[in-house]
């Protein structure tokens, strides 16, 4: 092990690459839709309705129980979830990094250190999720420490891991699949410790979180998972589409080859076998539907780890005379690749369209609603999160995120469409009489109305119900007037209303 100079938090390097995280996360200041519907649940949670998403409805359409708990807080308080979420995934973040660059720093030194560092810091995907108020950043670094007794020189598998492997399950239920390897890489790798000991702390935390959602919710995996995860040829098909475009169209090829590179080394090939895991299941869940590559996010971390090395190994391959600068040139140029996506492309300009949806669009709406519904009325959506938290009202979620019966409707083709958005029953939804019916979620510049011109790809079921005999018997088109605050032009919203509970 080579015996350089560890990182710490005070050396110029760390305040650097932190000041790059920060800066870059400020850039993006994106907040993820989903991240009101954990908000929604940790304010129930607070007002005493229990872990809800509407009042007297037991569905689990979130998949951060950590999360939402760790966000329940705040709100007690009288914070706004939207700053505290920021604030405690941009920390996490930070902490992941200045510990990914120490711990390579501990056998490469502190110049191959920062460079792998500036791989994070600089990368668009890393910055955004900091930021987006999403479990992301926890979970990563959760995982992070639970792989890390397996990068030493006697790689070990404490009771520690199970303990860090049981919070990330916790955080995303991808946890069970991190332990799941960790206990598999540390049993190849002859590592001391006992894989027994660290499954069954990881079990003490586990299991009782699996009671809970059984005696509580009733089903033994989250709601979401029915809404989203597809299984098949069609599913995988569009999961390996996700992880080729994170590769070549995202950029991250180079790093996986550098990483690939470092495959002569123990510590790499741990690190390596986790990346590997993680990017099987994201190809056969059908990889993600959100912006900028979430799901990637799973292997960055050890790829980071791996490629330190790998950049080093191909620095002497190609005769360097210094090794070091070298390696960092190569570490900066991965960099590179993924970090361009800041500042132009068809990535960048989809998280900028979907930043303004939820600040302009989205929560403006449910604050319309909430000034303007009353008691006992009741929203269907096409988006659940936003409009729903600000709203405040019971909603109802065409896509069945948060709704138990269209999340296990069987739907033809599952799986190749947009993950997350294929679900629909729209004779169910008509069946629960929402009072409002917002099919087209965003704001408008002139007062018109069309039925035709508002169907969108990413909600299937819109065609059928906007043709139908009995939708246009029970509903009412109408366009309502919003003032958006700071805006220079009076906006306005297209919706449905039901036509005996009109005003």
């Amino acid at each position: 092990m080579r015996s350089g100079v560890r990182f710490s938090w005070g050396r110029p390097e760390a305040v650097l690459l932190v000041g790059i995280l920060a800066w870059h996360a400020l850039h993006w200041n994106y907040t993820v839709d989903d991240a009101f519907i954990s908000f929604r649940y940790a304010r129930n949670l607070c007002a005493g309705n229990g872990l809800v998403y509407n009042v007297d409805e037991r569905v689990e359409g979130y998949t951060n129980f950590l999360w939402v708990i760790l966000m329940a807080p705040p709100i007690a308080l009288g914070l706004d979830p939207v700053v505290a979420s920021k604030l405690l995934g941009l920390a996490c973040s930070a902490i992941l990094l200045l510990l990914v660059a120490r711990e390579i720093d501990r056998r490469s030194g502190r110049g191959v250190a920062f460079g792998a560092g500036l791989l994070l810091s600089a990368d668009p995907s890393f910055a955004l999720w900091s930021v987006a108020g999403l479990e992301t950043p926890l979970f990563l670094l959760l995982a992070f420490l639970a792989l890390r007794p397996l990068l030493e020189e006697e790689p070990r598998l404490p009771r520690a891991t199970g303990l860090w492997a049981g919070l990330a399950a916790l955080t995303r239920p991808e946890g069970v699949l991190l332990m799941g390897a960790l206990a598999g890489i540390g049993i190849a790798a002859r590592a001391r410790g006992s894989a027994g000991r660290a499954l069954l702390v990881f079990a003490a935390l586990v299991l009782p979180h699996l009671a809970f959602r059984l005696a509580y919710y009733g089903d033994p995996l989250p709601n979401t998972f029915y809404a989203k995860a597809g299984v098949g040829a069609a599913a995988w098909a569009r999961g390996g589409r996700y992880l080729a475009d994170w590769l070549l169209g995202y950029g991250q090829v180079l790093l996986v080859g550098l990483a690939l590179a470092g495959a002569g080394s123990r510590r790499a090939r741990a690190a390596l076998a986790l990346a590997g895991a993680f990017a099987i299941y994201v190809v056969a869940i059908g990889g993600d539907g959100l912006v900028m590559f979430r799901f990637g996010l799973f292997l960055i971390v050890p790829l980071v780890l791996a490629a330190a090395e790998g950049a080093a190994r191909a620095a002497r391959a190609l005769a360097a005379r210094r090794v070091a600068p070298a390696a960092v040139a190569l570490l900066a140029l991965a960099a590179a690749l993924p970090a361009r996506n800041s500042f132009a492309g068809q990535y960048r300009d989809f998280a900028l369209d979907d930043r303004a949806r939820v600040r302009l669009h989205w929560s403006e709406i449910g604050r319309w609603l909430a000034g303007h519904a009353r008691s006992g009325e009741t929203a269907a959506v096409p988006v659940a999160g936003a409009i729903a938290y600000y709203g405040g009202i019971t909603t109802i979620d065409m896509l069945g995120i948060t709704d138990r019966h269209i999340a296990r409707r069987a739907m033809p083709a599952f799986g190749s469409g947009i993950a997350g958005h294929e679900k629909h029953d729209m004779d169910y939804v008509l069946s629960r009489r929402p009072t409002y019916f917002i099919h087209y979620p965003f704001l408008l510049p002139e007062p018109v109305f069309t039925k035709g011109q508002f169907e969108t790809d990413w909600n299937p079921g819109l065609a059928a119900l906007l043709t139908s005999e009995r939708f246009d018997r029970e509903y009412r088109g109408e366009v309502a007037e919003i003032r958006v605050p700071g805006a220079q032009r009076t906006s306005y919203l297209a919706y449905f209303r039901r036509k005996e509970e009109a005003p």
